[in-house]
């Protein structure tokens, strides 16, 4: 907010409260679509607090006209293409495996499986994580509709190694799950999207957001057939929430053909299973065969060995114990002479 006010009163020249609609516009033509964007909205809050208006009350002329780019716009023009796609099970594990303190790996499980806003997460306080035994179960203090707990079906090793062993406030009140090191304070929303980029750097990974960790985690969720409403429940979202069609890129229509197409699946019959049975058997009885023609090659190998081993014996007239001797030698090697005796029967 800081430079935001610094760059924008190099650009007016004059004081804030004389800024016109003009000098708004002036200062946003150089920056993108995604800064513009963000700098109204933090230079609307400034003009709430620098002439003291309530949040119901009307914006001053200046800023009260500038509008965001429209939702629709945005993805019309694609540029919202690189955050809009899911976070693939694959690449989790690379950020997970990129991610260096188990805080850090704690929050990336954390969002990528109850898929929270920010603000929801960095509420969780100490006491705000437990295990049953069988559910994963957290509490979200903040949110747009109201506190709400989330569940997840079995052990999430990361968030419990977290909240059990190594977090500092481990067990008390009001205190934050997530802490700045540096500070021993609630960690910042910030500090989180500069965390992911770095880790998203280390992973070979696109830059993402911490939005994308909820857009992926509802699709999952819709992946495995959970019913939309146990959804907006564990994702804090009003019943029949438009937002579900934001949120969903898999859309209804998509798990309606999910489901169409498994139920048009050929279920395993008997003629089936005994036709599998006889390809396994066919294939079997060809692995047998060749280890018998090479159990056939390798006997004629030693037969041919043995044969010009006796030729050079009755060739140079060795003495008539070289074969005790030679049997001798080979009974002595105890697993050649049961491999030579299983070649020759």
């Amino acid at each position: 907010m800081l430079n935001l006010l610094s760059t924008f009163r190099g650009s007016l020249q004059k004081p804030f409260s004389d800024a016109t609609e003009q000098d708004i516009f002036n200062y946003l033509a150089d920056y993108k679509e995604g800064t513009r964007d963000s700098r109204i909205n933090h230079l609307k809050i400034f003009y709430r607090y620098l002439f003291k208006l309530e949040k119901d009350d009307q914006l001053p002329d200046c800023i009260r006209r500038i509008r965001q780019t429209p939702y629709r716009l945005k993805r019309q023009k694609g540029d919202i293409e690189l955050w809009e796609r899911r976070i693939t099970r694959n690449e989790y594990q690379r950020l997970l495996d990129c991610a260096n303190t188990i805080m850090h790996k704690a929050m990336l499980e954390t969002l990528y499986h109850y898929g929270p806003r920010i603000s929801e997460l960095l509420s969780m306080n100490a006491i705000d994580v437990s295990y049953d035994g069988a559910i994963t179960k957290v509490t979200f203090r903040e949110s747009k509709t109201q506190a709400h707990d989330a569940v997840y079906s079995g052990r999430l090793e990361h968030l419990l190694n977290w909240s059990e062993s190594y977090q500092p406030f481990k067990g008390i009140k009001d205190k934050p799950l997530w802490v700045d090191y540096r500070t021993n304070n609630r960690y910042a929303s910030r500090s989180a999207l500069t965390l992911l980029q770095r880790i998203c750097k280390r992973a070979g990974i696109s830059k993402r957001t911490l939005h994308d960790f909820r857009h992926s985690s509802i699709s999952n969720d819709r992946d495995d057939g959970i019913p939309i409403t146990h959804i907006e429940t564990n994702h804090g979202l009003m019943h029949g929430s438009q937002m579900m069609k934001i949120y969903d890129y898999n859309k209804t229509s998509d798990y309606v053909d999910y489901l169409l197409k498994k139920n048009n699946e050929t279920k395993p019959t008997f003629e089936a299973q005994e036709k599998q049975i006889k390809i396994l058997e066919d294939k079997h009885e060809k692995e047998i065969r060749d280890l018998k023609i090479a159990g056939s090659i390798l006997t004629g190998v030693v037969r041919l060995m043995l044969d010009e081993t006796m030729q050079e014996v009755i060739k140079n007239k060795y003495p008539p114990d070289i074969y005790k001797q030679i049997i001798d030698f080979i009974k002595n090697q105890p697993e050649e002479y049961e491999l030579l005796s299983r070649s020759l029967s």
